[in-house]
């Protein structure tokens, strides 16, 4: 009998406490894992948009970049059809002996969408098709913000200091 008494081990409540801390320390793990989960896909969504609207806007960008003058003096922008969410613009993001393009960037419902038509006859006689030549979807799904213009435009005065622009 004392050597039955003798040898070390755990007890019966010893091993229920441990199991019942380990089903704590389990479940509270379980549960962490639980509530990071629509955190981490809330994450991946935003770095999604943030990533497709870069593109989004390096097209747009690198499209004003194109931006001509039509022969006669006519401004890259078309001012008389853009509007806050209409961008009407001439272009020429091909070489220097291309004819220009005409450009409209709009919001249509939840995309973001460019109409390009190319330009034909001569550098000083250019028309532009009925139809637009290509067309193709910048971004989607694209929400506005309530009172937040998608496109603002902004002028040059001359008797004005460099540094300061107009919004038109």
């Amino acid at each position: 009998m004392t050597r039955a008494r003798d040898e070390a081990g755990f007890t019966l409540v010893e091993l229920v406490v441990a199991m019942a801390i380990g089903v704590i320390v389990l479940l509270a793990s379980f549960m962490l894992v639980d509530a990071s989960t629509p955190l981490a896909q809330k994450t991946y969504d935003r770095v999604d948009a943030a990533q497709r609207g870069r593109l989004a806007m390096e097209i747009i960008g690198a499209e004003l970049r194109s931006q001509v003058c039509m022969p006669g003096a006519v401004p890259p922008i078309m001012p008389t059809v853009s509007d806050q969410d209409d961008l009407w613009f001439y272009g020429n993001n091909q070489d220097q002996d291309s004819l220009p393009q005409m450009h409209h960037i709009y919001l249509s419902g939840t995309q973001l969408r460019e109409d390009m038509w190319q330009g034909t006859g001569t550098q000083t006689n250019v028309a532009f098709p009925a139809l637009a030549t290509q067309r193709r979807v910048l971004l989607d799904p694209v929400a506005l913000v309530s009172g937040v213009p998608l496109f603002r435009y902004f002028g040059f005065d001359a008797n004005l200091p460099a540094s300061v622009n107009q919004p038109l």
